[in-house]
């Protein structure tokens, strides 16, 4: 009896280990889960911006660079914000080699606008181009697609984020910016009939007049890769 005693018990621990050892697995796999769905819900109420506060205004944004980048759920580091400081060491300083990246501006007048820009920020100076790229206006709630075949991007170590003639910094400085619509960009890119993004609308202000930016967000663009912790 005693031998038989023992026999059941061992036969108890070992499935209540079977027990606990599916539990675990069940446990982790329900953790995978909450983590993969905090992270998606990160990257639409998560975005950390103090020129975009709306919920249905970053999930729009988020929706245009998913389509744009080809990304899964997008999730978005604050990397710069301008505040006082408005020199241009300070953004090289912070956007230097981030790779793709969201700009965020918002003027005096309080026009939001921005752009979706897939390449880093260098030392070097060099027009880029990439189809995908895309500038936009939240508060006409517009976004207007590359059209260019040979730009997108200027990078420049005097320049701050700069989208061409259709959206760009003045250079020097991160206080003023200018968009510039087709019949008064400069004649070399006029004689080519077309602009890399607009037409006959300015992305914000009265198109050539400088203007005055209260606040400037870059943010870098990556894409959440759910992890497994096995079963």
């Amino acid at each position: 009896m005693i031998y038989n005693g023992l026999v059941q018990s061992e036969n108890a621990t070992f499935e209540m280990k079977k027990r606990i050892k599916t539990m675990e697995e069940k446990i982790n796999e329900l953790y995978s889960i909450m983590k993969y769905q905090k992270e998606k819900l990160d990257s639409i109420f998560g975005f950390q911006s103090l020129i975009v506060t709306e919920n249905y205004e970053k999930n729009k944004i988020l929706s245009w660079l998913k389509e744009a980048s080809n990304k899964g759920i997008i999730n978005l580091k604050l990397v710069y914000r301008r505040g006082n400081n408005m020199t241009l060491s300070f953004f090289h300083e912070k956007c230097n080699n981030i790779g793709p990246n969201l700009v965020l501006c918002q003027s005096i007048n309080n026009e939001i606008f921005g752009g979706y820009n897939p390449f880093s920020y260098e030392v070097e100076k060099e027009k880029r181009h990439d189809k995908n790229a895309f500038i936009f206006s939240l508060t006409k709630n517009k976004k207007f697609k590359n059209k260019s075949e040979h730009k997108s991007s200027y990078i420049a170590p005097d320049h701050g984020p700069d989208f061409h003639w259709d959206f760009t910094f003045n250079v020097g400085s991160m206080q003023y910016c200018r968009s510039f619509i087709l019949k008064d960009q400069p004649k070399h890119n006029i004689g080519t009939g077309k602009s890399c993004y607009l037409e006959d609308e300015p992305l914000f202000g009265n198109g050539y007049s400088n203007c005055e930016v209260k606040e400037v967000e870059v943010f870098q663009i990556f894409e959440y890769i759910p992890v497994s912790f096995g079963k």
